[in-house]
């Protein structure tokens, strides 16, 4: 993973979206919980480690996972990011927890940590 300080502009190239859990309460007494989007904005994906690369069975199947790092920049509406939330690429279907998120003390840019399951299957 580059430095911050050595990020440029067009190092932003992946769309994403912070995501905010919502609960809603249907006409049964029901709670139904969706994600919102709070924020979409430019982000840098870097893989944190190629040895963060894991396993855990699911099921009665091993699933892959690795961990990310995505940098964004900060500003009044990503400063409020919250570890509950979600992180979504654009164009995609997959939210991604957060496992947590640093802001840079110069409060330019905040890095995302994901866990990102991984596909088992061949794309061949």
């Amino acid at each position: 993973m580059a430095f911050i300080s050595q990020i440029k502009a067009g190092d932003f190239n992946i769309r994403v979206e912070l995501r905010d859990l919502s609960a809603t309460q249907d006409d049964f007494g029901g709670v139904t919980n969706t994600y919102a989007t709070v924020h979409t904005m430019w982000a840098n994906k870097n893989v944190k480690s190629l040895r963060d690369v894991e396993e855990k069975f699911q099921g009665n199947e091993l699933q892959s996972y690795s961990r990310f790092v995505y940098t964004i920049r900060y500003s009044s509406e990503t400063k409020n990011i919250k570890s509950n939330w979600v992180l979504r690429e654009v164009g995609t279907t997959n939210d991604l927890d957060i496992i947590g998120y640093v802001i840079d003390p110069r409060k330019e840019f905040i890095e995302i940590f994901v866990s990102e399951d991984l596909p088992t299957e061949s794309p061949v």
